[in-house]
């Protein structure tokens, strides 16, 4: 202990007498020579006693009135300051108050010095009252832990999976209910059809008896001031059952006092201006009355219950139009192998009656309408190869979407039509990275390399040097393949909403179609990409393939 000068008893008695009589709070100075203590009545009436009531007072009075918990921490703290290892000697701690409830103390103190500023031997110190700003602090950190405990069971609600609600949606329950500290947690729906409610989710504590399967289709005529409650949207607070009115046999209290509890709160669940059902909380173990602070947060809660119970009620009925879509699909699909194999067959008839024709009676070969059934035959043979590569694209099992080298397709198409571009006098520029990968389907993507660079030869213009350059950009999670021409262009004004159809043709030329890009369009999206056009007459054309460059999901 540091030195400490004895005497100027004289000086300390008149002085600090006249302080402690004088404050307005509890204050106390001890004698070190005789274990002494001197409080004011402010220190005694804060713990609801006299002093009288505490005598004789000394060095032992507070330690019979501490929380025996705190004790060690208090001499501990007040040995630091007379080593010497700390300026002040400042403590927090618990008293009990006459009543029997604790208080928070705040005691401060320091060593009183003489007028030559030398250590004498007695301390003075002071309590405050901090009981508030204790349950306060508490009341605020709770509140902390509550909203964090909010956001974790938001997150785990975001990511959940359809067949994990149920799960979840217990899981939560018990984590609300331990966090406030009840001892059964539930939610019930409300049928407003048969006038019902029942239990759909409980979570109980350990030996708290679990009341689900009493708790199904209960008449809300028997609990009319609880649904009113609800349907005006506030929640229903009971801090203590016993103070509810004798209601008869089927009131709110007869249904409560068989289930052991104490107090409780249930919160509407409200879906615009629909009443789903509420969630609540029992107490049974003991009375509690709770906060309005806590009750904002498990309103908060409810209404992640109601987000919860729609997007799972919407994702059952997705799954149920995806389920008739998909059977519809597989319909069509059906539908569009037996067109497509009955129109082949009958196609064919055609064409080989025609040829028995034309050998057994060649002079007919000569009449016009003979020359015009040929055509038309032919003209119906090749619609019906092309449907058959449409109907392949969209109806085949998806084929598995692999790692493709694009630079190489690019070169691959560039040297096959590098005799059809030399004899049109255009130039082929792949400007693609050699290491550039996407995913896809190889024969989808060559096919539709072949068709732009083709069509950009095929309608080049002839008053200009002509080239197509292939080139890509990153867009999210997609390659970008550009195939630019500098060819005769596509009036996209007119023809916007035409350019990826069936059979529409925008040039005169001796090959044209109008299937190409209709099939390379649906290549495209089979791959989980899209096609876009930009194009602006007699300057030329920029088709975009958007590629998937990570595994397409």
């Amino acid at each position: 202990m540091r030195e400490i000068k004895k005497g100027d008893s004289k000086y300390n008695s008149d002085m600090y007498k006249s302080i402690v009589e004088g404050a307005d709070i509890g204050t106390w100075i001890w004698n070190f020579e005789s274990n002494e203590i001197i409080y004011n009545e402010k220190w005694a009436a804060i713990l609801g006693y006299t002093l009288d009531e505490l005598s004789p007072l000394n060095i032992n009075t507070w330690k019979k009135i501490a929380h025996p918990d705190d004790v060690d921490l208090v001499v501990e703290k007040l040995n630091d300051y007379l080593n010497g290892n700390s300026d002040t000697y400042e403590c927090e701690f618990r008293m009990k108050h006459k009543d029997g409830h604790w208080l928070w103390i705040s005691d401060r103190g320091k060593i009183i010095q003489n007028e030559q500023k030398e250590a004498i031997n007695q301390m003075a110190g002071m309590h405050i009252d901090i009981t508030e700003n204790k349950i306060l602090e508490e009341s605020i950190k709770k509140q902390s832990a509550f909203q964090n405990l909010l956001l974790k069971i938001a997150s785990t609600y975001i990511n959940i999976h359809l067949d994990e609600v149920d799960e979840i949606i217990q899981q939560s329950l018990g984590e609300m209910a331990e966090f406030v500290g009840a001892d059964r947690a539930y939610i019930f729906n409300y049928d407003f059809q048969n006038l019902t409610s029942s239990n759909l989710y409980e979570w109980c504590a350990d030996n708290i008896s679990s009341e689900i399967d009493n708790l199904q289709q209960i008449s809300m005529d028997n609990i009319p001031f609880w649904v009113n409650k609800h349907l005006r949207g506030q929640p229903l607070h009971i801090p203590d059952v016993q103070k509810l009115p004798d209601d008869g046999p089927n009131g709110i209290r007869s249904i409560l006092e068989p289930q052991h509890i104490k107090s409780l709160i249930t919160i509407p669940m409200i879906s615009g201006d629909d009443l789903l059902g509420f969630v609540g909380f029992d107490f049974v173990q003991n009375t509690y009355t709770i906060p309005e602070r806590e009750i904002t947060l498990l309103t908060l809660f409810a209404n992640m219950l109601v987000n919860i119970q729609e997007r799972n009620n919407k994702e059952l009925k997705l799954n149920s139009f995806l389920s008739i879509t998909q059977n519809q699909n597989e319909k069509l699909k059906h539908f569009a192998h037996i067109l497509s194999h009955n129109i082949r067959s009958h196609s064919s008839n055609i064409s080989m009656i025609l040829a028995l024709i034309a050998d057994e009676y060649p002079e007919l070969n000569e009449f016009q309408l003979i020359r015009l059934l040929n055509t038309a035959s032919e003209k119906l043979s090749e619609t019906i190869r092309h449907l058959n590569k449409v109907i392949l694209i969209n109806t085949s099992s998806p084929e598995k979407l692999t790692s493709i080298n694009l630079y190489d397709i690019v070169e691959h198409t560039k040297r096959t039509l590098s005799y059809m571009a030399k004899n049109e006098g255009v130039i082929i520029e792949n400007r693609i990275s050699e290491g550039t990968m996407v995913k896809g389907v190889e024969s989808y993507l060559d096919s539709i390399v072949m068709n732009l660079i083709t069509n950009g030869i095929k309608y080049s213009a002839d008053d200009r040097d002509s080239s197509v350059n292939l080139y890509t950009k990153k867009n999210g999670e997609f390659i970008i393949l550009c195939v630019e021409d500098n060819g005769l262009g596509i009036d996209l004004k007119n023809n916007k909403d035409k350019i990826f159809g069936m059979y529409k043709t925008f040039h005169e030329h001796p090959d044209s179609r109008g299937i190409g890009l209709f099939i390379t369009k649906n290549q495209v999206e089979a791959m989980g990409g899209k096609i876009e056009v930009e194009s602006e007459v007699g300057t030329g054309s920029t088709f975009k393939i958007y590629l998937p460059y990570e595994e397409y999901k």
